[in-house]
């Protein structure tokens, strides 16, 4: 996701597999946690493969995705 991803939203857990950053110049930068430095990939992410809410309302587009999160 363009911005990056919080993994840990409700809607996503356990569909974040993997998580970069990669810099202006195409490099890639571990991190040990994802994070979303400006909230727009956890909002794409979750449009694509958010899951049930609590009550069973599914709000991801796809079924059963895993996300891995190239942020830069």
């Amino acid at each position: 996701m363009d911005t990056g991803v919080y993994a840990d939203h409700p809607a996503l857990a356990g569909r974040v597999r993997d998580f970069i950053v990669i810099d202006p110049l195409g490099r890639r930068i571990e991190t040990k946690r994802p994070f979303d430095a400006r909230n727009h990939g956890t909002h794409v992410c979750g449009t694509i493969a958010g899951g049930n809410t609590a009550d069973k309302v599914a709000i991801g587009v796809a079924p059963k995705p895993i996300c891995l999160s190239p942020a830069s």
